[in-house]
């Protein structure tokens, strides 16, 4: 037929059979079937009632979601190629006015670089100590050690690990080449030495010196104890700086006790075997040396550096390193207590003035 009917919609399409109808409502699941004739006109009735333009849009997203599974399945995502979190910058480069700013990832500090070249430079100590001396019984220990001067070959360490008695020891490097050790420095009160090895017998690596910075140590510095911790020859523990004055630590009567010293505090969980270990900041300098911790709880206790700075120097150059004493042992107490031991009022408001860090005073 060449006329047109007119359908609910107000449109107009060409008349068809009634066989065609059903063929097209079979095809298209928004026509229902069978259809109806009324006084000769085609009526095409619907499933569903007319759509707002906010549900015609959540129906084709509902399609659209449904279309992604189905080829998911089908298609499985290329897994090696999707983004990571390092590769989606959080900020954009005009984050704090640095849009002009080249960054150099390597001048930015990291601990993987930090500790994969100080390895090289740690050693674990194998030594028996063939004679009972001093505070230090015979028999065999494991410890730790560093290298603090590649050209002289000189290894800092504790003192109970150079031992005031005789002792043969040996260091082991990060690639399982030992050298002979000889002890060259035992301080008589601190808990510091050093011991020299040859560099030349070692063939297959050139280690270099960490480099000391007693200066460096603060309050809430994040710092790495690196050493033969539970003689696993190699262990990396985690800690961070808690105080810079705590008083030496007591290991018992009989046995080795500093004194007339500070030393720093965190709780970093070492245990036999790290005596010697390097406290190595992110940069990899040594703030202190790690001397010993507590059987009850995770501290750690390290002896800083600047007495094992001054002795370095003189020993690198031959040196004898001159010691005095008082026969004195100093305690270091807060300006409260101190107060009512009889300390003047005077005398205190200089010192806070002069030494506005410090808590106290020796006595």
């Amino acid at each position: 037929h060449s006329h047109a009917r007119r359908l609910r919609s107000g449109s107009y399409v060409p008349l068809r059979s009634t066989t065609d109808v059903e063929t097209d409502t079979k095809s298209n699941r928004r026509l229902s079937s069978p259809s109806s004739l009324l006084n000769g006109e085609v009526r095409i009735s619907r499933r569903r009632t007319s759509l707002t333009v906010a549900e015609a849009g959540l129906q084709a997203r509902r399609r659209s979601l449904a279309y992604a599974d189905l080829m998911a399945v089908f298609y499985p995502p290329n897994m090696m190629s999707q983004p990571t979190v390092t590769d989606t910058p959080f900020e954009d480069a005009s984050w704090e006015g640095v849009a002009d700013v080249e960054l150099d990832q390597r001048s930015v500090a990291n601990w993987e670089p930090t500790l994969e070249k100080a390895i090289r430079s740690i050693v674990s100590i194998k030594a028996q100590c063939v004679r009972s001396f001093d505070t230090e019984t015979s028999g065999t220990y494991n410890a730790t050690g560093f290298v603090v001067d590649a050209t002289a070959g000189l290894i800092l360490s504790n003192r109970h690990v150079v031992n005031p008695a005789p002792i043969v020891a040996q260091a082991v490097f990060a690639n399982y080449e030992e050298v002979e050790l000889q002890p060259v420095y035992r301080d008589p009160v601190h808990d510091f030495g050093f011991f020299r090895f040859d560099p030349s017998k070692l063939r297959f690596m050139t280690p270099e010196a960490i480099r000391l910075a007693p200066h460096k140590a603060k309050v809430g510095m994040e710092i790495r104890v690196v050493g033969n911790d539970a003689g696993e020859k190699l262990s990396i523990l985690a800690g961070t700086l808690a105080r810079l004055d705590r008083a030496a630590p007591e290991y018992g009567v009989g046995e080795y006790n500093d004194f007339n010293t500070f030393y720093l505090q965190a709780a970093s969980g070492t245990s036999g075997g790290s005596s010697g270990s390097p406290v190595l900041d992110i940069y990899g300098d040594a703030v202190a040396l790690n001397a010993g911790g507590s059987n009850r709880a995770a501290s750690s206790f390290y002896l800083p550096l600047s007495r094992i700075v001054r002795a370095l120097n003189l020993v690198r150059h031959g040196q004898p390193v001159p010691r005095g004493t008082i026969q004195a042992e100093f305690e270091h107490l807060p300006y409260d207590e101190l107060r009512r031991l009889g300390l003047n009022m005077t005398i205190e408001t200089k010192m806070r003035e002069t030494f506005p860090a410090s808590q106290g005073m020796l006595a």
